[in-house]
Parts: structure tokens; sequence; C-alpha cells
């Protein structure tokens, strides 16, 4: 069933008429929706251009407000007609506890609009986004999240269930996370603090910070940027093409560092037991830990065991120093 402009709950359009510049050649609304639900909420939310916000909110309520801004400069269309027309009848369509968010080519196929999204949903929602050109800010979900941007920053905090996120231009920002975390940027840096779960992060032009607060594994990639991982615990493996590694913690699982022209600094607890395989192309070893010798020893390897062994740390790069403390 295919509602739009037709909705289960309370319907009403927000105050106020249609804006106009003084030339008549933009014009701006809004529109405020209330829908019901039954089940657990699938929401699916995409703009061309425009922001998308997700916050959490009563069970049972999906609450869409939407901000509606549309320019006439190439189309020589009315842009006041355009405003009214996606505030009477809002590119909103919902079956069941299905709702799709941001048809708008159905509706207005012309371009020249731009369409903001503030929407509140229950915590345990489904949520897909999806932004061409705009921010997206989401926060407070237990329920799965995908979130993708071709060109725009993301957002995301306090949330307990996986989280699949991309762009391809912009930054990824991820502050206090429970479960699984993948996170792609092709042009941009990735930030993600208070990691508990599992993480797989991969950037193709930026830096990469993680800070973790339990054992989870952490998969993390740069073809040019630096990477820093923060209280790690669990496996690790770290690689950038072009850039510096650092990484602190205490290794219950196996950690691989490798850089291919850059320094790596591993930090570890006073008291860890590893076994160490550090190797340098160009640069000077040193460790601060006491090393039993295993094998060759000289200024480009370093093979043995720390107070008895433990987790292996194996550390390499191509052109680079690398420095265990």
């Amino acid at each position: 069933m295919n509602v739009l402009g037709v909705f289960l709950g309370v319907a009403a359009l927000s105050a106020g008429a249609c804006a106009l510049d003084a030339r008549g050649l933009r014009a701006e609304g809004a529109f405020d929706r209330t829908l019901s639900v039954s089940e657990s909420v699938e929401l699916e939310a995409h703009t061309a251009s425009g922001t998308i916000r997700i916050q959490t909110g009563d069970p049972g309520v999906v609450r869409v407000r939407g901000r509606v801004r549309c320019a006439n400069f190439w189309t020589g269309l009315d842009a006041e007609g355009c405003v009214r027309r996606i505030e009477s009848a809002p590119p909103i369509e919902q079956s069941g506890s299905t709702i799709r968010l941001g048809a708008l080519e159905k509706y207005w196929p012309w371009g020249g609009v731009r369409l903001d999204f503030d929407v509140t949903v229950p915590a345990d929602a489904h949520v897909r986004t999806r932004t061409a050109s705009g921010d997206q800010v989401v926060s407070g979900l237990r329920g799965p999240l995908e979130a993708g941007a071709a060109s725009g920053d993301i957002r995301i905090s306090n949330v307990s269930g996986t989280v699949h996120v991309s762009t391809a231009s912009g930054r990824i920002e991820l502050n206090g996370s429970e479960a699984a975390v993948l996170a792609r940027a092709a042009s941009g840096s990735i930030t993600a603090m208070a990691i508990k779960g599992d993480i797989e992060a991969h950037t193709s032009s930026g830096r990469v910070f993680v800070s973790q607060t339990a054992n989870g594994q952490a998969d993390i990639t740069s073809s040019s940027g630096n990477i820093t991982v923060s209280n790690a615990h669990g496996p690790l493996r770290l690689r950038t093409a072009s850039g510096a590694v650092a990484v602190n913690g205490e290794p219950a699982g196996a950690w691989t560092v490798r850089a291919a022209s850059g320094d790596v600094v591993v930090d570890v607890g006073a008291d860890a037991g590893f076994d160490l395989d550090a190797r340098s192309g160009s640069g000077r070893i040193n460790s601060a830990h006491p090393v039993t010798m295993t094998g060759h020893v000289s200024r480009r390897q370093l093979s043995g065991r720390v107070r008895g062994g433990g987790p292996r740390l194996e550390i390499a790069t191509a052109s680079g120093a690398i420095r265990i403390r």
C-alpha cells in the first residue's frame, strides 16, 4: 500500500506561509507528518540535496519534519508552486511499518530542490539513509543502521545496533557503538570513539582514529593517511600505504601492523607479555621492553619474547622507524 498525503496518525502542515526571495527565484517551506506504526519500523530516507537527521522517540510513532527549498534559476519553473506542491504532498510513502522518504523524482522531476529531513523513530528501528549531497546525523538507535553519502559528512552517536557507513567524499564520525562497525571513506577521515564491538575501517585518502572500550577485533587500512588506535586489546590488523601508525593498549590477541612508508609506534602496558617480530626496510628498531632474542638480530630486525611471550606482535615498515614502548 502506497500512502502519500494519507497517513495513519496525526498529520499537520507546519505553520507559516511559503517564503519567497525578493525576485521570486527561490522559495522555501516546511511540512510535518506523524505516522503510526504497529511493528518494528523499516525506514529508508534519501535526498539528492539536503541533510538527514535521525533521532529516537516513542514506540509506535514516526514523525517526519521536512524543510523544502526550490529554485528556478535553470528551470524557469514557479519556485513557489514547487514548494506548495511538495508541502501538500511530501515524498513520504508508508506500507505497514515500512516507510520511505525522499522519492522526490516521482512528484517533482525537474531538479532545483533541496529537501532536509528531521525524523524521529522508535529506538529499535532498522534505518537506511543515503544522500547525494548533504550531511547525515544519527543518534540513539538500537536497531541496525546503513548510511551512505556521495558527498557529505556522516555523524553517528550512541548506537547499539550494527553500523554500515560509507561516503565517497566526506568525513565519518562515530561516537559510542556497541555492535560491529563497517566504515568506508573514499576521500575523507574516519573517527570512531568508544567502540565496543568489532570494527572494520577503510579509507583511500584520509586519516583513521579509533578508540576502543573492549576486546573487539579491529581491521583498519588507509591508502594515504595516518592510523591511530587507542586502548586496543583484541586482535588487530593495521595497514597503511603512506602514513604513520600509532597504537596503544595491551594485546589479548595477535597484532599485525604494517606501513609501506612511515614510522610505527606501538605502546603496550609495562607488564605485557608477547612474541615480537619487528622488521624495518630502512630505519631503526627500538624496544623499551626486555626481549629474549630468537633468530637473527640487527638494527632493522628484532624477534623474540617479552616477559615469557604471549600474543604475536608482527610489526613491519618498508621505510621508517619502529618504536615499541
